[in-house]
């Protein structure tokens, strides 16, 4: 055998050795990589379906109602900072809004602590704004400011009574930032354990997520737009004060320019919430001590174990907790209490002080 047929023989069974190893490679490797990448030119590429993009809005009816109010709140919310050369985070204290159309606003007491009116500014559309006045309830934490600017949008308030577990609402900040949750509990009980009185509020709209401090002030709305609450923080969770634990309080601060609490002066349980005192029955507030001595309460012979049914003709329930009822009054009204004592049915005309 001659030498260049020993050549040939060996290249032909070393190419063939490489067209059978190249074969099992491209299977191995190059095959899966011809689905990755489609652009490759070759006829092996397999077609894939078009990707396909909308440009209309694809979201829900919640999302249209949410941008909606976040939209209006932004038109009703400012930014309450510390007075000084620049209105930077640094100096960021909560937001307020729109009460009146002459410039009262409502922020909390968490965002204004013991600040006086020339330690603050309030910034609404990049424009800077002196307090004027303040006004805080001892009662909710609520407070009132007071700008010099006209024309401008109010909200509205929505009754509690009306509210429900599982409600979506949404909150909005000076910085835009919005948050969107549900009302988790609106009767949630702060303190449970202790008797309530007449002169606190225990009972607040849990929301089931908590707002960052960003949103310290700001206030709560439905999707319909009008206000539910007032932000704060108790025990760690972020919950709304029902506005009605204040807004009747607003008309003496429009005039007055100060709140003045009306005092009762029992502490109770509400049969219709507290487990456990079915035998004085499902309704009412049961008076769990002596009234505070020289108290409206005192003065007019309330005694314990005293059950109040009625103030001026609406029930005490669930939904009208003692306090409540008479925290809606004005210091010095006259209130008549309708009250059960030993099975028997009394009806007490009782003049409230001042807390």
């Amino acid at each position: 055998m001659t030498t260049y047929f020993k050549v040939t023989l060996v290249a032909l069974l070393f190419g063939l050795i490489g067209g059978v190893v190249g074969q099992i490679l491209a299977d191995a490797y190059i095959s899966p990589l011809i689905e990755i990448f489609p652009d490759s030119p070759t006829d092996q590429v397999k077609s894939i379906p078009e990707l396909k993009r909308s440009s209309e809005f694809t979201g829900t009816d919640n999302d249209i109602l949410v941008n909606q109010v976040v939209n209006k709140a932004k038109e009703a919310t400012v930014g309450i900072y510390r007075a000084s050369a620049s209105f930077g985070r640094s100096s960021f204290l909560g937001n307020g809004t729109i009460l009146t159309s002459d410039g009262w606003l409502l922020s909390h007491q968490d965002v204004t602590g013991n600040l006086a009116t020339d330690q603050l500014k309030v910034i609404y559309k990049n424009e800077a704004f002196a307090v004027e006045e303040l006004a805080s309830d001892s009662l909710t934490g609520a407070t009132f400011l007071k700008i010099n600017k006209q024309n401008l949008p109010v909200v509205t308030f929505n009754d509690w009574q009306v509210l429900f577990a599982g409600q979506a609402v949404v909150a909005i900040n000076a910085f835009n930032d919005t948050l969107v949750t549900n009302i988790e509990n609106k009767m949630w009980d702060s303190d449970p354990a202790t008797n309530r009185n007449t002169e606190t509020f225990d009972v607040y709209i849990a929301l089931r997520d908590n707002a960052n401090s960003n949103f310290d002030g700001a206030v709560v709305y439905n999707l319909g737009g009008t206000v539910v609450g007032l932000l704060t923080t108790i025990q760690n969770r972020s919950v709304a004060i029902p506005p009605n634990y204040f807004i009747n309080k607003i008309p003496s601060v429009l005039k007055d320019k100060i709140i003045e609490r009306p005092e009762l002066g029992v502490q109770y349980q509400n049969l219709a919430t507290t487990i456990g005192l079915l035998e004085f029955g499902s309704k009412g507030a049961l008076i769990t001590s002596s009234p505070a001595g020289g108290s409206p309460a005192d003065q007019a012979g309330i005694e314990i174990n005293d059950i109040v049914t009625q103030v001026n003709g609406v029930e005490v329930d669930a939904q009208n907790d003692l306090a409540l009822l008479v925290q809606d009054h004005r210091v010095g009204d006259q209130i008549n209490l309708t009250v059960v004592r030993d099975g028997e049915e009394i009806n007490l005309e009782i003049f409230l002080g001042k807390l």
